[in-house]
């Protein structure tokens, strides 16, 4: 057998680890890759200790196994000790197994739709003109009161008594269960106001309009008054932001495409997530999934990516508010739910009306939101922000439980006194004996003797109480 030489220079003596030489291809040094402290995850590929997954290799080597020459073009991984290593000198005993957490995503290692071939994991669909979200829809996946979809676990709709469709809780719905809205409710309340000053005529229409009679007409001025004061300006841009990620991440439209007012925000965002390692799965963007915890729950994620540092599939939310101070249990309840449904049950083709069966496994144990706001003082920045999914599923647990109570409502009944009415509704008569003789201190006892009077105690009778005091006091040695 040949003389095992350094995969680097090709001189006897050294390991590649050892190797003075610094490896290059082309101009392009070959360094672990790194991993943001926000994903913090498994070693590199190529520094740990056991062998690395098989790839093809970019230059001639030598294997440091078997001590043979590979080309390139071969089937070879790092061997854990600085060296490679070919396929043709690994036992199949010593093969790892497939799938692994470290692989890209390949025909080898991804569980594929038989209708799609492994290469379109992620191809592009053909390019569109981007627009705004159409206002209606003649066949809605959603409406006021939730999800328009089929139970995956018996394959029909929710049905009403009446055979109308009942939808299913909108996630949204869920999670708020358990947080507090004063925040939301306090600066609605001032938008309102601020709209009442530029806009006298729609305050002048709520003249003579009560709460009773007329709710409609009063809830339309008020949110007519609140998009007066801009109440919807930074929710309708951050809308069509959203609109345009989902496009540059189908692969539906080029930076060039996008709006000026809008494009270095969209090539930040896409740096951002290219430079943490991420990348997008093009058939898991904007899909609608089902909990079947909490009397079902219907929901619609923005993404799945593929973090290829880790070989991990993550759970991804684009945000484009202001700020992330607020509702960020929230956040990590809808993660956890999308998360937890999608491994489970797959997602809604509302096309076609049909569950399709999961084809990844996304992590249940942490999730990414893209924070891009279009408004405020952090507008224009991206920040990639890591949520805790345990966290979110015991506040999905809480809000369940807030749901729960608050669909048992309690029912006021007419006043009628109980058969037993010496049984009911009196206190307890008090042992003031006992309680008089376990008194550990003065002011215990004073405390006491006043209870004793105000609760109306014969005065000889309360005398020999303190009498009984003092002397558990004495016996105690305490004075006073």
């Amino acid at each position: 057998m040949a003389e095992r030489k350094c995969g680097t220079c090709r001189e006897p003596g050294h390991t590649r680890a050892t190797c003075p030489q610094e490896t290059e291809v082309g101009a392009v040094t070959i360094t672990s890759v790194p991993v943001l402290d926000a994903f913090a995850g498994p070693a590199p590929i190529y520094t740990g200790s056991k062998p690395g997954p098989w790839f093809s290799a970019a230059f001639p080597g030598i294997c440091e196994k078997g001590g043979e020459g590979f080309e390139a073009g071969d089937e070879v991984r790092a061997d854990g000790e600085g060296g490679y290593e070919c396929r043709d000198c690994v036992t199949d005993a010593e093969q790892p197994p497939v799938p692994t957490a470290w692989e890209r995503p390949t025909a080898a290692n991804v569980k594929m739709p038989e209708s799609a071939p492994a290469a379109d994991l992620f191809t592009a669909p053909a390019p569109v003109t981007i627009v705004a979200p159409a206002e209606r829809d003649d066949d809605p996946l959603t409406n006021r009161y939730g999800y328009l979809i089929k139970d995956p676990r018996t394959g029909e709709y929710n049905r009403h008594k009446n055979g109308n469709v009942k939808p299913f809780t909108r996630t949204s719905t869920l999670v708020k269960a358990a947080s507090n809205q004063a925040g939301i409710t306090d600066w609605q309340q001032r938008n309102v106001v601020m709209g009442a000053v530029l806009r006298p005529d729609l305050v002048a229409q709520a003249r003579g309009l009560n709460h009773e009679e007329h709710k409609d007409q009063l809830q339309a001025i008020a949110r007519m008054l609140g998009e007066a004061a801009g109440s919807r300006s930074g929710s309708d841009a951050g809308t069509m932001f959203h609109t345009i990620t989902e496009h540059l991440d189908a692969g539906t439209a080029t930076l060039a495409q996008v709006p000026k007012e809008y494009r270095e925000l969209a090539r930040k965002y896409k740096a951002a997530l290219d430079e943490a390692g991420f990348r997008v799965v093009p058939d898991m963007i904007e899909q609608a999934v089902f909990l079947g915890q909490y009397g079902g729950i219907g929901g619609q994620f923005d993404r799945v990516l593929f973090h290829e540092p880790t070989g991990t599939y993550v759970m991804a939310d684009v945000k484009s508010g202001k700020s992330m101070d607020f509702g960020w249990s929230e956040i990590e309840a809808q993660e956890w739910v999308y998360a937890t449904a999608y491994n489970e049950f797959g997602t809604w083709d509302h096309k076609a009306k049909v569950w399709h069966a999961p084809k990844y496994r996304v992590a249940t144990d942490y999730g990414l939101v893209m924070h891009t706001p279009v408004k405020g003082p952090k507008a224009g920045q991206v920040s990639l922000l890591r949520t805790d999914l345990a966290r979110g599923g015991r506040h999905a647990e809480l809000c369940a439980t807030v749901r729960a109570a608050d669909s048992v409502r309690a029912k006021p009944v007419a006043w009628s006194a109980p058969d037993d009415w010496s049984a009911v509704g009196r206190p307890a008569e008090r042992d003031w004996d006992r309680e008089f003789s376990d008194v550990r201190s003065v002011r215990e006892a004073g405390v006491l003797w006043q209870e004793a009077k105000v609760a109306g105690v014969d005065p000889m009778e309360l005398n020999h109480l303190v009498q009984l005091a003092q002397s558990t006091l004495r016996a105690a040695g305490v004075s006073g």
